[in-house]
C-alpha cells in the first residue's frame, strides 16, 4: 500500500492556517461584527466531521487509491472553507475601515450624509464630504472668526491669523519653513454671516482694522495671515448655514421646569440703549445697581463704543477729552497733549501713531502726527474740564507729546434725552432721595 503521506501533510498544514487565520479574526475582533465565534467552529466543525467516499471497519484492507480519493474530497471541502474565511477577511478590512471612532456618528447635516462627532452636549464637529472640519453650536453656527483689513473699516480683502505663527512674524519675506503645507489642509472661515475658507499662501499683513462678528474696530498692527476667500461648496462640502443634524439622536429642548425663581442680575447680555425713543445701540457694561455710575459703555449702530451720559454727552471713540500742556506760564502758546509717559523704560516704535481729535474744556484740537519730547517740565496746564489754567511743575521729562492745533468741532451726533435701556430702570432716581434738611 502506497500512501501520499505528503498531501496528508498539506492537508493538516491547511487545517492549522485556517485555525490561525480564524482565532486571529476573534481575538482582533475586525469580524465580530459579521460573524461570531460559534460560526467559526461551526465551519471547522462542520470540516472535521465531513462525510468522505470511502470509510473502514477493522480488518479492511486500506488501499492507496481510497485514502487518497479521501483526500481530495477533505481538500475540497478545505477549499470551500477557505473562500469562505477569504471572504469574511475581506468584508472585515473594509468594516473596520468604515468603523467610525467612538461618539462618531453618520448623520444628515443639511440632507447630505457627514460624519458628526459630539463629546458635549450641544457642541458639534462636523466632517463635511471635501474633507472640512468644522464645529457648530446647538443651533447649527460656528462661531464667528476674527478676521483683518488692509482697511481702517473693515472694507476689501479679509484675512485671518493663525496664533500659531505669532513667534515667526519677525522672519523675512521668502523664509521657508522646514516642515510642508499637506494637500487639501484648508479650513472654513465664519463672520457675520459670511461664509469661507482660507488660502495656504502665508502672507505679512500690514493692518489698519479688524472684524469680531458684527463689530469693526481701528487697531494697527503687523500679522503672519492668510487669505479668506469666498465659499465653494466643491472645495468646503457646504453651501449654507445653519448646518441642520438630523437622522440621529433626540431632540434637545429647554425643561419645561424652572428651578428656582429668576433675580435681578445686572449683566445678562447686550441692552438695546434708546435716545429720546430712538435706538442708538446696544450696551457694553450696563449701570450697577449697587452703586452710582457716571456714564454707561455703549456700542453704537455704526460700531463705535463710548460712554454715554445722561444728559445725552459722550465720550469714547468719536472724540475723547485731554489735558493741554504749554511751555507759557499763563496758558498761551502752542499747546501740547500727553500720548504716552515713563517712556525711557520702553522700546519706541511712533510709526503707528496718527494724530487724532481731542476735546478740552468745549473746544476741539487736531493733535499732530509728528510726536515731540520735552526735557524739562512745562509750566502751566488746562486741564479738560471747566478749571482756570493751573501752574505746573512736573509735567514734561520722560514722556512724549503731540502739538495740539484748535480747529472747528466736528460732526458728533448729540443724543437728547431721556436716555434709557430696555429691561433696565434706574434703582433710585435722584428726586426719591429725602431732603437732608
Amino acid at each position: 500500500m502506497v500512501l501520499n503521506f505528503h498531501y496528508e501533510f498539506d492537508l493538516v498544514y491547511e487545517l492549522k492556517l485556517l485555525l490561525a487565520r480564524y482565532s486571529y479574526y476573534i481575538k482582533s475582533g475586525s469580524v465580530m461584527e459579521k460573524i461570531s465565534s460559534i460560526f467559526v467552529l461551526g465551519l471547522l466543525s462542520s470540516t472535521a466531521i465531513a462525510e468522505v467516499p470511502n470509510s473502514f471497519v477493522p480488518g479492511e484492507v486500506a488501499t492507496a487509491a481510497k485514502f487518497n480519493e479521501n483526500f481530495t474530497h477533505l481538500s475540497s471541502e478545505i477549499s470551500d472553507v477557505k473562500n469562505k474565511v477569504d471572504n469574511l477577511s475581506g468584508n472585515s478590512g473594509t468594516a473596520s475601515e468604515n468603523t467610525l471612532p467612538e461618539n462618531t456618528f453618520l448623520a444628515k447635516v443639511n440632507g447630505v450624509d457627514m460624519e458628526v462627532t459630539n463629546h458635549m452636549v450641544g457642541s458639534y464637529s462636523i466632517k463635511t464630504p471635501t474633507g472640512f472640519y468644522i464645529n457648530v453650536d446647538s443651533e447649527g453656527y460656528p462661531g464667528d472668526d476674527h478676521l483683518m483689513y488692509e482697511s481702517d473699516d473693515c472694507t476689501g480683502q479679509a484675512y485671518k491669523e493663525n496664533y500659531s505663527f505669532r513667534d515667526y512674524e519677525g522672519k523675512p519675506l521668502g523664509y521657508t519653513f522646514k516642515n510642508p503645507v499637506f494637500p487639501g489642509v484648508k479650513s472654513i472661515v465664519h463672520s457675520n454671516g459670511f461664509l469661507g475658507y482660507l488660502d495656504d499662501e502665508l502672507i505679512r499683513l500690514n493692518y489698519s482694522s479688524f472684524r469680531n462678528g458684527r463689530k469693526c474696530s481701528k487697531w494697527e498692527n503687523t500679522r503672519l495671515v492668510f487669505k479668506v476667500l469666498p465659499n465653494d461648496p466643491s472645495v468646503t462640502g457646504i453651501d449654507s448655514m445653519p448646518l441642520v443634524i438630523t437622522g440621529i439622536g433626540e431632540e434637545l429642548s429647554i425643561s419645561p421646569i424652572e428651578i428656582g425663581s429668576p433675580k435681578p442680575v445686572e449683566r445678562t447680555g447686550s441692552r438695546d440703549v434708546y435716545a429720546n425713543g430712538v435706538k442708538i445701540g446696544t450696551t457694553s457694561y450696563s449701570p450697577s445697581y449697587y452703586g452710582i455710575s457716571n456714564y454707561i459703555s455703549v456700542e453704537l449702530n455704526n460700531g463705535d463704543d463710548i460712554n454715554l451720559y445722561k444728559d445725552g454727552s459722550y465720550s469714547g471713540n468719536s472724540v475723547s477729552t485731554g489735558t493741554l500742556y504749554y511751555r507759557s506760564s499763563d496758558c498761551s502758546g502752542t499747546p501740547y497733549h500727553l500720548v504716552a509717559s515713563g517712556v525711557d523704560n520702553k522700546w519706541l516704535n511712533v510709526s503707528n501713531w496718527k494724530g487724532k481729535l481731542i476735546k478740552n474744556q468745549g473746544e476741539y484740537y487736531q493733535l499732530s502726527e509728528q510726536l515731540y519730547r520735552a526735557s524739562s517740565p512745562f509750566l502751566s496746564t488746562k486741564r479738560y474740564y471747566d478749571t482756570p489754567c493751573e501752574k505746573s511743575t512736573q509735567d514734561g521729562t520722560d514722556k512724549i507729546y503731540a502739538a495740539a492745533t484748535l480747529t472747528d468741532a466736528p460732526e458728533v451726533p448729540v443724543f437728547t434725552p431721556p436716555i434709557t435701556i430696555e429691561g433696565y430702570s434706574e434703582p433710585t432716581p435722584y428726586d426719591s432721595l429725602p431732603e437732608a434738611f
